[in-house]
């Protein structure tokens, strides 16, 4: 870590004094976006900090607090802070899984899967798979993982019609969507996505390992096949400070 002098909290030149904490933020961040510090590195110590900006351990313990809170480190009980940004930007308007964007920037995707079941499709799930009451869908649930860290908790609904014979335990290191082209020769098309933001139950907090008191974002995903045929739908939750989300948009 490079030496760092902070400029003071009294104002200069009649400009508004940046407070030591913040400097110290954007410091770290700088140094994390630089790849100076790296994803999986432990920071000095609370008292190494304070001694390296000459602020009091205080003023440290803030900004850290502030940077866990943005999702740039990550305290571990009885071992100090890690670094844990930057992570991965996912561009929800391109058509590209998940599980390759991951793979694309670095990050090793797996999944655990909590359950799979075949059901009788009830009024809800036809109307979002759009076919009838009592067709026979498959029905995953599973929690998504980015370098073995928790990042989103998922339902899919697949028409067995589609996927006749499908092995849900592929999703551990595979994508969906290749294995619904290749595997099936099922071709995506299109997909819509509805976000919104909620608070997470309890057995999200505890399968995610969240804060209690943090917002998740809920996707709602649909996946059209060829002659606007639904050939997936999902419920996702994210928690964002894990994987951050953007979106591009052209008059082209």
């Amino acid at each position: 870590m490079h030496e760092k002098i902070l400029n003071g909290n009294s104002a200069d030149n009649g400009k508004e004094a940046i407070p030591l904490y913040h400097q110290i933020v954007s410091d770290l961040k700088d140094q994390i976006n630089r790849n100076e510090m790296k994803n999986g590195d432990k920071l000095p110590t609370e008292k190494w900090l304070s001694e390296h900006y000459g602020v009091s351990r205080v003023t440290v313990r803030k900004a850290l607090e502030d940077l866990i809170e943005q999702g740039y480190l990550e305290k571990r009980p009885n071992r100090g802070c890690f670094v844990i940004q930057p992570k991965f930007e996912r561009d929800l308007s391109r058509m590209r899984s998940m599980h390759r964007q991951l793979l694309a920037s670095g990050i090793t995707p797996s999944s655990k899967i909590i359950s799979y079941q075949e059901v009788a499709a009830d009024s809800w799930i036809g109307r979002h798979l759009q076919c009838a009451e009592g067709d026979i869908v498959l029905v995953i649930k599973r929690i998504r993982y980015a370098d073995e860290r928790p990042f989103a908790e998922q339902t899919i609904y697949l028409p067995k019609a589609l996927f006749n014979d499908f092995n849900p335990w592929l999703l551990r290191d595979h994508s969906l969507h290749d294995l619904m082209e290749e595997e099936y020769r099922v071709p995506i098309v299109s997909s819509t996505q509805s976000i919104t933001a909620r608070m997470p139950s309890k057995e999200q907090i505890e399968e995610l390992d969240l804060k209690a008191g943090k917002p998740i974002l809920h996707i709602r995903g649909t996946v059209l096949t060829e002659n606007d045929k639904v050939c997936e739908y999902s419920d996702t939750y994210f928690i964002t400070d894990v994987v951050r989300y953007s979106f591009s948009w052209s008059k082209r």
